[in-house]
């Protein structure tokens, strides 16, 4: 008894661990541009930058190739890398966390259609790899959102992760919603973002994300923003077929360390 005892107690530890880390890194987002304004995507999330957000955002027109980094200082992962691609309707992403013992791979195909009345549409598979140092697991689940273009200074979008997979995954469906509010010429964008997740570790069952995007230039954009747990900053430069993103997060708690990532893009998705 004595033996097996100690047993079962690391064992179920190792269960909770493995729970909480498959639930918090299942749901996460791989868009710098988003990092930088405190999350908040769900309106208008950026080409190949949806198929881990909202898959309707694919249905942008043109092209793109993305290479992110979203932790390049290792302070909560030590590998926390994606590699997406985006060309109007379709888009392929593959991405990928690390933090020892466990890692989480994510294979995601997307489609997205946009309709003549203003409404876009779209949903991904994804494959998901877990590993551990005593369990391996795949399971798979799909993801199915919209974005509404009310009026050329107002979109709405929602979308449902995680709404279809395997019978026996461990995190539930979780709901997105989020606005976007833009002047005429879309230099100022103000997103704000309501995420109803139960099963996060560090945020409650429902949090908002706020950002704001200013297009100093056509080619510099400056954002901030911020969410429960995070305040945020970032900024893109975008030439004619190159982009670089960068963005940091710096935690609400002192103790913790800020978070910084960078991104390098090849090709354009051009906005509705």
């Amino acid at each position: 008894m004595t033996i097996i005892q100690p047993l079962l107690i690391l064992l179920i530890l190792q269960t909770l661990v493995m729970g909480s880390f498959l639930t918090d890194s299942a749901k996460q987002s791989f868009s710098i541009r988003a990092m930088g304004r405190g999350g908040a995507q769900i309106a208008e999330p950026y080409g190949a930058d949806s198929i881990s957000s909202n898959p309707a955002g694919l249905a942008q027109s043109g092209s793109g190739l993305h290479f992110n980094n979203l932790d390049y200082s290792d302070v909560n992962a030590s590998f926390k890398e994606a590699t997406l691609f985006h060309r109007q309707s379709f888009g392929l992403g593959l991405w990928k966390i690390e933090a020892s013992p466990n890692s989480l791979e994510t294979f995601a195909i997307g489609f997205a259609k946009r309709n003549r009345n203003g409404v876009d549409w779209g949903l991904n598979y994804k494959t998901l790899n877990y590993v551990t140092s005593t369990n391996k697991l795949t399971q798979w689940s799909s993801d199915l959102g919209v974005i509404i273009h009310m009026n050329p200074g107002l979109d709405i979008g929602f979308v449902g992760k995680d709404i279809l997979g395997s019978e026996a995954r461990d995190f539930t469906p979780s709901f997105e919603s989020g606005i976007l509010i833009k002047n005429k010429d879309a230099s100022f964008k103000l997103f704000s973002d309501l995420v109803v997740d139960k099963n996060k570790d560090n945020y409650t069952d429902s949090y908002v994300r706020l950002g704001v995007d200013y297009e100093l230039t056509q080619d510099f954009t400056f954002r901030v923003g911020g969410d429960q747990q995070y305040y945020s900053a970032g900024v893109s430069f975008d030439f004619s077929f190159l982009s670089l993103d960068y963005a940091f997060q710096m935690p609400k708690d002192d103790t913790k360390e800020n978070i910084y990532a960078l991104g390098v893009r090849f090709g354009r998705a051009r906005q509705p």
